[in-house]
Formats: C-alpha cells, sequence, structure tokens
C-alpha cells in the first residue's frame, strides 16, 4: 500500500489500469469482511461517491505541506532562538492577512502548531478555512525567502507554486480548473515525494506520506469540479449545533440535549413566516 501511495507520476498503474465498480467490491470485502448496504442497492456504483476536499486537501495534504514549510522556513529568519523566529514568522502572516484583507486568520502561531511535541510529523494545525488562506501566502513567502540555487530549497519553492495553482483552479472564474488542477496536482505530488526521499534518512518526520496525498491525485485529476460537491456548509453547520448543544447544567440526556439546540436555534434564527 506504501509503495501505492508514493507512486505519483504519470505512469502510475492506478492512472492506467483503474479498478471497476467490481474490483473496488472485492477490495472491500477482502478488508473489512462486510459489504455497506449502500452499496447493495440497486444502481449505486462506486463511482457515484465524490471525494470531499476540506478533508483530503485543506486538512490533509495543505495541511501536511504547510506544516512542513514553516519547520523548514522558520529557521530562515534572523532571530536569537526558535520562539523568536516563528514570532517573526507570524509576523508576516498578520501582514498578509492585512494586505489581502483575509477573514480566516489564525489568533496566533506557535512552534506546536507544527511541530508536535508527542514527535508526530510536522503538520499545521488549525481549521480548514483557516489553513486553506495561508497556501497563496506560502508561495509569496517562499519566492521572497528560498534561494533556487539550493536544491531543497528550489523544491519547497515549486511545491508552493504548484500548490497555489491547484488552490487557484477552484475560483469559479478559472479558464481551465480540470487541466490545471491535473497538472499541477501532479506535479505538486512528485516534488512532495521527492523532498520525502531527501529529508527522511535524517528525519522520518518530515514530509511524511500518507494515504490522503493519494485521493489528492484522484481529486486533481478525475476531471471534477470539487467547489460543487465540498462539504464546507455542512461542516459549518454541523459546528453551529455543535456549539448550540454544548450545556453547563442539568442531566445530559437525549431530550434536553435536543430541546437546547432547538430553542437556541429558534432564538438565533427570524421566525419562519407563510404568507
Amino acid at each position: 500500500m506504501y509503495s501505492e501511495v508514493k507512486s505519483v507520476g504519470s505512469d502510475a498503474s492506478w492512472r492506467t489500469r483503474p479498478l471497476s465498480h467490481g474490483d473496488n467490491v472485492l477490495r472491500i470485502l477482502q478488508h473489512r469482511g462486510f459489504l455497506c448496504k449502500l452499496l447493495e442497492a440497486p444502481w449505486v456504483k462506486t463511482d457515484i461517491f465524490r471525494m470531499d476536499w476540506l478533508h483530503i486537501c485543506d486538512l490533509g495534504v495543505a495541511a501536511d505541506f504547510i506544516g512542513n514549510f514553516f519547520h523548514e522556513i522558520v529557521d530562515l529568519f534572523p532571530a536569537a532562538n526558535k520562539k523568536a523566529r516563528c514570532a517573526q514568522l507570524f509576523q508576516e502572516v498578520l501582514a498578509f492577512y492585512e494586505e489581502h484583507n483575509i477573514a480566516d486568520r489564525m489568533d496566533e502561531l506557535l512552534l506546536s502548531f507544527f511541530e508536535p511535541k508527542d514527535g508526530g510529523p510536522y503538520k499545521l494545525r488549525g481549521s480548514a478555512a483557516k489553513i486553506r488562506a495561508l497556501v497563496p501566502f506560502v508561495w509569496i513567502l517562499a519566492q521572497e525567502m528560498l534561494d533556487l540555487e539550493v536544491p531543497k530549497q528550489a523544491a519547497l519553492r515549486h511545491a508552493a507554486f504548484h500548490l497555489n495553482e491547484v488552490y487557484g483552479a477552484l475560483s469559479a472564474d478559472h479558464p481551465s480548473p480540470c487541466a490545471t488542477m491535473r497538472e499541477h496536482g501532479k506535479r505538486f505530488a512528485l516534488l512532495y515525494v521527492a523532498l520525502h526521499e531527501h529529508c527522511n534518512p535524517t528525519d522520518d518526520r518530515a514530509f511524511r506520506i500518507k494515504p490522503k496525498l493519494h485521493l489528492f491525485l484522484h481529486i486533481t485529476s478525475d476531471d471534477s469540479i470539487p467547489r460543487l460537491t465540498w462539504t464546507y456548509r455542512d461542516e459549518d453547520f454541523g459546528g453551529s449545533v455543535a456549539r448550540m448543544a454544548r450545556r453547563r447544567g442539568n442531566l445530559l440526556c437525549c431530550r434536553g440535549t435536543s430541546l437546547s439546540v432547538l430553542t437556541k436555534f429558534k432564538l438565533a434564527n427570524p421566525c419562519i413566516r407563510i404568507l
């Protein structure tokens, strides 16, 4: 499985020999031992399902890359220690927010946000919207600080460019979204794997390759339009309901929680009028 995830080029087997519906069903049965009831319904096939951009890219590939990017670039700031250098990096982030009028902002940026203390892989922690907003910032900062004469920095800079191009193709007025995502998604993945191979011998936390990289290649090469099926509104509504469900007292039960949600929903929304 790991070798399949690392196979990101044009000659990858999953590109030339895609799995049929029957192949997918067989794999599910072999790995899980049972089949979801939905797949037993008439005319329901695996090709009708759409992958979600928010979880694959914003909270997946983009968060992984930006976390690694910050880990690499923070040491390029001139300060006495890493904590101070991270503070300088955050000042650059704040300047970007102001210049581009970004609404989804991080309140602070600590080293632990992208270098977890538990020894896990480098990854930026944050909400999907806040991580997504930083993709163009990373490309701007890469142009300002990375040296194309240094191979590792050049690879980081090119990867930041290709990821930014992929995100730019999400715009409703982009002239050629599918072709752009397909081309730049593949180039980004090739550079990410190359950075992993370069860094991994000395730092196994760097550019960790995960299954979401494979899903990223699928979602950027299947000629779909991710903005037509992504789940931002659903996730936002789910968060709103979770906030309304919080209670500070009384018995925690289904009836009480449901009444609390409905009451707060009524208070927060105008009454529906049927004329």
